[in-house]
């Protein structure tokens, strides 16, 4: 009875301290504070390996969020998931932290609980650079948003349907030049798009602010362009 309670209590202080050293870890992380990030990526060594995994990750996901380059490169070296990290970089804009995920052995084409992909994340962000550093190194154009737990619209959704969704006429292009094949989906997504445009625009036209009324019409143009892209298929 004794050594099971022993062990009860060890857990339990064990948790606490994996808690406690995570929180700190993240804070450094958020912080930009390398040395003490260095000091207590070396004490989370001491933790059990569930509590000392999280605490990687998370504060990984905190560094990346915060463009923390060396503070990053530490926790992947001490065995942070890559996998979580490239999603995360890709999704917060940082191309040098792609590059960084991918040295240590990320999947170009690893996908959360949700099914997106480094490359579908990069394409909903509008980020023409990441879209094509992903392609290069080994992103498929084509593979789509399947899970689940897919957010609401997306299932099925390959990137050349998100960024036509979107209006990302210069990744549509990308995309295309990288095999992606022509989606009807993503054609009539784009001429709903313009159409709505079109007819809000004509709605808005009496009372729209200028520049209101230039962004519209800038959307529009990126709408036609996707959609005449397609058509050339």
């Amino acid at each position: 009875m004794g050594d099971v309670l022993g062990r009860v209590v060890g857990s339990i202080q064990g948790w606490i301290r994996g808690e406690t050293d995570g929180e700190r870890l993240k804070q450094a992380a958020r912080e930009g504070d390398e040395p003490r990030a260095r000091a207590l990526v070396a004490a989370c060594r001491k933790l059990e390996p569930e509590a000392r995994r999280r605490a990687l990750e998370e504060a990984l996901l905190v560094a990346i969020e915060h463009g923390r380059r060396g503070i990053a490169a530490d926790l992947l070296a001490e065995g942070a998931p890559p996998n979580e990290g490239l999603r995360a970089s890709a999704s917060a804009g940082h191309g040098d932290l792609c590059m960084l995920c991918l040295e240590r052995g990320a999947d170009p084409n690893g996908a959360d609980a949700r099914g997106h992909t480094p490359l579908t994340l990069a394409v909903l962000r509008g980020d023409y650079g990441i879209v094509r550093y992903l392609l290069e190194r080994g992103a498929d154009p084509e593979r789509a948003i399947v899970s689940r737990q897919a957010p609401v619209g997306m299932a099925g959704a390959t990137p050349l349907l998100l960024a036509a969704c979107e209006g990302h006429a210069e990744i549509v292009e990308l995309l295309l030049a990288f095999g992606a094949r022509q989606d009807a989906r993503a054609r009539a997504a784009a001429e709903a798009q313009v159409a709505y445009l079109a007819a809000n625009g004509a709605a808005a036209a009496g009372g729209a602010a200028a520049a209101g009324a230039a962004g519209q019409a800038a959307a529009r143009s990126s709408h036609s362009r996707v959609v005449m892209l397609l058509q050339a298929c």
